[in-house]
């Protein structure tokens, strides 16, 4: 029985200077260099468990132009400096952080091939130790699905869609407006005012209707007076 003792005392004290030794000699803490082999198995046994359960979760809304552009809204506000933009070279953030942040858009594939319940797992929950913060507290779960779902379709977006990713704020949805412009009579003369989203992204731009349509009757006085002289 004191052999039986014996043993299991030295085993857990060969068991803990292992360890001791391990953190202070062999764990590395730069971020320069790859993890070690009981590292990575470590880290992608522990993520492969916490995420057991929601992998196949289903994303609730459906994959439209609406969703993807508010997903594209949260991406650019939230993710770009780390999982960086369409065909541009990872930041100086992203490129000294470890472990390396995966760059979600084109040209790579992303996470494309991934359920996108694990997607919105990984955004929601975020990931300890590896710079990958949790938007539990920051993002409504309706965000959380569309930046999930345009992560999903990354390979496979509109235009409109890549254009939001580009320019951002930038980007003027209002060109595409569906109303028809009214039409305002000066001195004999039809003006066309900007619908409502076009105004808007006029104002966006810095620039006012009202300047809009004054510079626009002016242009069509001169044409009147041009005819008229002739």
């Amino acid at each position: 029985m004191r052999n039986l003792l014996l043993g299991v005392v030295i085993g857990v004290v060969v068991v803990l200077l292992g360890a001791y030794l391990f953190l202070t000699r062999g764990m590395p803490v730069a971020t320069k260099g790859g993890p070690p082999p009981l590292e990575r198995f470590l880290a992608s046994t522990a993520l492969h468990h916490a995420m057991k359960g929601e992998v196949d979760t289903p994303a609730p809304t459906a994959p439209d132009e609406a969703n993807l552009l508010a997903g594209a809204k949260v991406y650019r506000a939230q993710c770009e400096v780390c999982h960086g933009l369409p065909h541009q070279p990872p930041s100086a953030i992203a490129s000294g952080m470890f472990p390396r942040p995966p760059q979600l858009l084109m040209p790579g594939k992303g996470v494309t091939d991934d359920p996108v319940g694990e997607t919105h797992w990984k955004v929601k929950n975020g990931i300890r130790l590896s710079g990958m913060p949790g938007f539990a507290d920051a993002l409504s779960d309706a965000e959380m699905w569309q930046v999930s779902l345009l992560l999903l379709k990354a390979d496979q977006l509109r235009s409109s869609v890549r254009r939001r990713l580009v320019n951002g704020a930038k980007t003027c949805d209002c060109l595409e407006s569906e109303a028809p412009a009214p039409r305002v009579v000066a001195s004999g003369c039809q003006a066309v005012l900007p619908a409502g989203s076009v105004a808007e992204g006029l104002r966006s731009r810095g620039l006012r209707v009202s300047t809009l349509l004054q510079v626009r009757l002016s242009s069509c006085r001169r044409i009147q007076n041009t005819t008229t002289a002739k």
